[in-house]
């Protein structure tokens, strides 16, 4: 069990991996989201978006039998990763929330944290980091 790792397998697992920011910062865009569509009890919803992607990765990591395991880079998350994606997910929820990000320009700030997002997983799957 490692803290953070560039690699996460069945073999070496790891709390927190490179992908762990991109968490945070879906995190942020869930909470943006929600507060643009004015949803109420958003920290539950958001939480209950993460733990479904999360269990989509716990499918395919030991269920499916899809995961490669001769390829560290596949998509393999352990459980442990999920929990440090979840945690990463509720920091950025909280990191936006308690530093009072949310204004008029909650969709402008949204579409920024959406792209910032997109192009930090095209780069971390271009550095073949997951």
């Amino acid at each position: 069990m490692l803290l953070f790792s560039n690699i996460n397998n069945k073999e070496s697992n790891a709390l927190f991996t490179p992908w762990t920011f991109v968490h945070f910062l879906s995190g942020i865009n869930l909470y943006l989201f929600t507060n643009i569509i004015n949803i109420n009890h958003k920290f539950k919803l958001i939480l209950l978006i993460h733990t479904i992607y999360e269990i989509k990765d716990f499918y395919i990591a030991y269920i499916s039998n899809t995961c490669n395991n001769e390829d560290p880079y596949y998509d393999f998350n352990s459980f442990l990763n999920s929990i440090g994606d979840t945690i990463a997910c509720i920091l950025g929820v909280l990191f936006v929330k308690k530093n009072g990000i949310i204004k008029k320009n909650s969709v402008c700030l949204l579409i920024i944290i959406l792209f910032l997002t997109m192009y930090i997983a095209s780069l971390f799957k271009q550095l073949k980091l997951d």
